[in-house]
């Protein structure tokens, strides 16, 4: 799609983030999202830039990092939660699941 639109002078930004602090991830704790301005302001640097895609939070640069190594070695680099907020948020979200889904 990217490549078909270009000649017309439309760029295609893939956007990438985990938990974004709305109303829909209301079940996780504040310090597992990014907060909406910060995942904007990513966005709009990444289509000035002429990015063709903008990772915008830690967990998902961490994730897109992993996917060029093997699946057996990227489960074993994964880091286990480490406070009781990142444990609450492993039923719904964490880098393991980000890379298997990707």
């Amino acid at each position: 799609m990217r490549a078909e639109l270009a000649s017309r002078g439309v760029q295609v930004v893939g956007v990438y983030v985990g938990l974004v602090d709305t109303d829909m991830a209301a079940f996780a704790p504040a310090s597992a999202k990014s907060r909406p301005k910060d995942v904007i302001r990513q966005v709009l640097d990444g289509i000035e830039s002429g990015a063709n895609e903008v990772l915008a939070d830690e967990m998902t640069r961490h994730s897109r990092a992993e996917l060029g190594n093997p699946s057996d070695s990227r489960s074993a680099k994964m880091h286990p939660p480490t406070t009781r907020e990142e444990t609450a948020c492993l039923p719904y979200w964490s880098p393991a699941r980000a890379v298997e889904s990707a």
